[in-house]
């Protein structure tokens, strides 16, 4: 937009614009603003729609369960296996000392939270449906799992290095056999 008080082009001064001219120029950049924010919201309007549906779509987890039952429960069953395969291999760590080490620690207590979050989960006649029909009780496991953990084994001292040493056996009339290493000819 051109300054009042610009010279014109041809070199004479610029008249200062009259109150119609004014009037039309704020009416124009009304027009151009609100254009722009017509785009601008219906841009918006897309993305938000798009957003909405991938959401949607993820978030309908029931459908998805039912449309691909197979493929879900082969994948909790992954997911499940490598997470006890896991915690089971790290529930057995030793340090160099044979005491248990910070990840056996942690997965006892990952254990223990996820049997008592699971015996909490377990509604008792899902339990006693799952006893009726496997054998299988389920709660008990649980409570078992909660309340195993790793504990140092303490190792015996070993006696001091006189009281260790073994006598050779003796053999009548002879000593004992002593090994040579053998030597190749």
């Amino acid at each position: 937009m051109a300054n009042v008080a610009d010279p014109k082009p041809g070199g004479e001064p610029a008249t200062p614009p009259t109150r119609e001219e004014l009037q039309e120029r704020v009416d124009e950049a009304r027009h151009s603003i609100n254009e722009t924010v017509e785009q601008i919201k219906g841009t918006v309007e897309e993305r938000v729609d798009a957003v909405a549906d991938t959401v949607t779509g993820v978030l309908s987890m029931t459908e998805q369960f039912q449309r691909e039952p197979v493929a879900w429960s082969l994948g909790a069953l992954s997911a499940g296996f490598a997470m006890g395969y896991s915690l089971g291999r790290a529930h057995h760590a030793k340090g160099k000392n044979g005491r248990p080490t910070a990840l056996a620690s942690f997965a006892d207590d990952l254990a223990s939270e996820l049997a008592n979050f699971g015996g909490t989960l377990v509604p008792p006649n899902l339990s006693a449906q799952l006893k009726a029909a496997f054998g299988v009780d389920l709660s008990a496991a649980l409570e078992r799992i909660a309340n195993v953990r790793t504990s140092p084994t303490r190792k015996r001292l070993a006696a001091p290095a006189a009281k260790r040493t073994r006598e050779r056996p003796k053999v009548r009339g002879k000593r004992a056999p002593t090994r040579r290493p053998r030597t190749r000819t």
